[in-house]
């Protein structure tokens, strides 16, 4: 598995954020035009295989002393050297705002795309769905019937008059969109083999103090909350419980009734920080969260039954 960066301008960001875009083309070849001949040498993106990662390389703005995503507004948050995520600073050496994405440190990245295929095929061969997965129906400027027009309006303001015309061969890649850093997605992916061996030494037996419900995942037996579900379960963010600058800090970063990845429990004599996926390095009071189960649950765990969907 190999890690690329890649720029992608403001729109297309904002299309990643809307679950609107799974697909990028990009020019399959490096073209050099010398005197006498013209030379063609294969592009990065010729590189990629299917579990390679990007990371999108996306513009930033100045808020006060901190940095700023332009596509949402959003601070940006960056590892320290502890391996957490915290507030990004704007550079001091950093001398234009909006600063271009061409300068965006991996540190800033926040999305994350996992290849599943790329082919190499003519730049006209894009099809309306091939179009609608590159991002055209997040732009909302043209029909929905016309999305390979939007495409190739975009294709030409990059890249020039003649560039639709010239039809030149692309890599169409096609990948997952991932909501969080490069860095954590790949340590987040290290922790679930990890969290799937210790459920199977739990079955085993070789794990002891800890039982496993099939349906629900690992816990130890005197827990009760969410903190009691495996990695990689889905829990809601309910809103409320917890201290007032919880919430406040939760309803920052999160969406009441939204789901979200559980990554990681700190559980501590006092409280439980649970974390999640999505802004991994990040740790939120666990009574905040419910877990997903049916109305007719009677599990005796659940927080906020009566709001739970079926």
């Amino acid at each position: 598995m190999k890690i690329h960066g890649a720029i992608f301008s403001t729109p297309m960001v904002q299309a990643l954020l809307a679950g609107m875009k799974t697909q990028t083309r990009r020019l399959a070849w490096i073209v050099t035009k010398g005197r006498a001949s013209t030379s063609y040498k294969p592009s990065t993106w010729q590189k990629l295989k299917p579990g390679d990662l990007i990371y999108v390389r996306e513009e930033l703005t100045r808020s006060g002393a901190y940095a700023r995503y332009v596509a949402d507004g959003k601070q940006a948050y960056g590892m320290d050297s502890a391996g957490m995520l915290k507030p990004m600073m704007w550079p001091a050496d950093w001398t234009r705002d909006p600063a271009s994405a061409m300068h965006m440190p991996r540190t800033f990245n926040r999305l994350t795309l996992e290849v599943t295929e790329n082919r190499i095929e003519r730049l006209q061969s894009i099809s309306n769905a091939d179009a609608r997965a590159e991002g055209m129906d997040q732009l909302g400027k043209v029909p929905q019937s016309f999305p390979v027009e939007a495409y190739k309006d975009i294709w030409i303001r990059l890249h020039g008059v003649d560039s639709w015309d010239d039809n030149p061969d692309v890599c169409a890649v096609t990948f997952l969109v991932h909501t969080m850093n490069v860095d954590y997605f790949l340590e987040s992916k290290s922790t679930s083999r990890a969290a799937n061996a210790f459920a199977e030494g739990v079955r085993e037996g070789k794990v002891v103090g800890f039982t496993m419900d099939e349906r629900e995942g690992m816990w130890p037996e005197n827990l009760a909350g969410v903190e009691h579900l495996g990695k990689g379960r889905l829990v809601r963010f309910t809103g409320f419980n917890g201290g007032e600058a919880d919430q406040e800090f939760a309803r920052r970063l999160l969406t009441v009734d939204a789901w979200y990845t559980l990554m990681d429990v700190d559980i501590r004599s006092w409280s439980t920080d649970i974390f999640l996926a999505e802004h991994a390095g990040i740790g939120f009071n666990s009574v905040m969260f419910s877990h997903r189960h049916k109305r007719s649950c009677d599990c005796g765990i659940c927080i906020d039954r009566g709001r739970m969907g079926s």
